[in-house]
């Protein structure tokens, strides 16, 4: 599904590239220690909003795939959680991802 209206795109960014981007590529290109977030194994059908939330908030474990473990991101409020779910929606969605 698309971004609920109530979210903040610019402020998603902003967190995508502060707490997101030194392993997930701030140009969503991966990197050595975490796949991209254009990878099909994040497309929504695969990987819903909820499983992001769990994944930021709980960290997800190095045998989902072939990076190191996820340590959780404790820092992050609900807000920005929401936020930057939907920034990365929003860019899958503009190259044509989720099509």
């Amino acid at each position: 599904g698309s971004a609920a209206g109530g979210t903040d795109l610019v402020a998603g960014e902003q967190t995508y590239m502060d707490f997101c981007g030194s392993c997930h590529g701030r140009d969503f290109g991966g990197s050595a220690a975490g796949p991209s977030q254009l990878d099909p194994l994040f497309a929504a059908d695969v990987t819903t909003d909820e499983d992001f939330r769990r994944a930021i908030t709980e960290g997800a474990p190095k045998e989902n795939y072939d990076f190191t473990a996820m340590p959780a991101i404790g820092s992050l409020d609900d807000t920005e959680i929401e936020n930057v779910i939907a920034y990365v929606r929003s860019v899958q969605e503009e190259r044509g991802f989720n099509d």
